[in-house]
């Protein structure tokens, strides 16, 4: 039977943890990565044993073991959550030696607060995540997305959600005509995107048709080929109508 996150770090803190033995001093990072897997991800405690002699070598040589039936792999920082295991790099900036150790809630600032041991006994402590490979995730922790939320905020959050499935959606005329200050310029007062449409056709007007249709060759650009201020124009009001499309469909 696995326990929680929660569970595990209340009976490793301050605990020293050694599962196999090894090393110098024998209470190791990879000592409570091991102890993780068995007690919380209900893997074997073969499954987590590095192929090197250094503990990184789990994460790089994933799948090893067998490891993947308990864990998945993801590379980065940005998705760590509570309840992955992040492993650092082998010649990394603050673990030369590398590292592994759990978080106990999302990333901020380039720092992640996890359940770690060496130096010391096992702890909390903030970590930073320069040279941090990634992490795995154990396959019987649910992604609620909520995992770090107080019951407070998790109710705020659906509430939320609740409210955004309800709101009805903006029509094309709501975009294109809804009045705002102009910025700059020499003009004064509210316009809207559907007025200046209105008054670019209208420049466009005054143009004579030999101008208008008269077809030169692209300067820049990725596009090739000849084109015409018609062709332009014709684009510009496809994209207007790119607008309206997304906002009533």
């Amino acid at each position: 039977m696995t326990i929680t996150v929660d569970a595990w770090a209340a009976s490793v803190d301050g605990q020293y943890i050694d599962k196999d033995g090894y090393g110098y001093p024998v209470w190791q990072c990879h000592d409570v990565w091991l102890d993780y897997l068995v007690r919380v991800a209900g893997g074997s405690q073969y499954m987590g044993y590095a192929p090197t002699d250094f503990t990184d070598s789990v994460f790089t040589h994933f799948p090893v073991n067998g490891v993947d039936a308990v864990f998945t792999k993801h590379y980065g920082t940005a998705g760590i959550r509570k309840g992955d295991v992040v492993f650092w790099a082998y010649g990394s900036p603050y673990y030369p030696s590398s590292h592994v150790a759990v978080a106990l809630a999302a990333p901020a600032n380039g720092f992640v607060y996890t359940m770690t041991q060496n130096p010391g006994a096992t702890h909390r402590e903030t970590l930073p995540l320069a040279g941090a490979l990634g992490y795995l995730r154990p396959n019987n922790i649910p992604d609620t997305g909520e995992d770090d939320l107080t019951p407070e905020q998790a109710q705020q959050l659906s509430a939320i959600h609740a409210a955004l499935t309800t709101l009805p959606k903006r029509t094309a005329d709501e975009v294109l005509n809804r009045p705002f200050d102009r910025k700059g310029g020499t003009q004064t007062g509210e316009v809207s995107l559907g007025g200046i449409v209105g008054w670019i056709d209208s420049q466009f007007e005054k143009i004579p048709d030999k101008v208008f249709k008269r077809r030169f060759n692209r300067k820049g650009g990725t596009q090739t080929g000849d084109v015409s201020l018609e062709d332009v124009v014709s684009w510009i009001d496809s994209q207007f109508e790119n607008i309206r499309n997304k906002f009533t469909s």
